[in-house]
């Protein structure tokens, strides 16, 4: 008797390992496209972090340090808009308080 596989098991194992190979293939690419998705949610979220920080600083500050590509510090200055709860805080500030000593 011959030892060996027929033609037939063998185009059964190819075609059972092409099936794999489609299968694997659709996820793969599946996965891949939900990993870009991530990244570029990720990447959104740290810019919109930074814009709102050196907004806020430019808000306190006046002005906002930022390094170009050189490594050279770069000032912008900005006159930020009237912060209204500057404007109550200025306002508490005159006020006078007074006490109420108790019996």
């Amino acid at each position: 008797m011959k030892k060996g596989f027929t033609l037939v098991e063998l185009l059964v194992v190819v075609a059972i390992l092409g099936v794999l190979a489609a299968v694997g293939i659709v996820s793969y690419s599946g996965y891949i496209e939900k990993a870009k998705q991530n990244t570029n949610n990720t990447s959104h979220a740290n810019i919109v972090k930074f814009v709102e920080t050196q907004m806020l600083l430019c808000w306190t500050q006046g002005y906002i340090n930022l390094k170009s590509n050189g490594g050279n510090p770069v000032t912008y200055y900005s006159a930020p808009p009237e912060n209204p709860n500057r404007r109550i805080a200025n306002h508490l500030n005159k006020l006078e308080v007074k006490t109420i000593k108790g019996n």
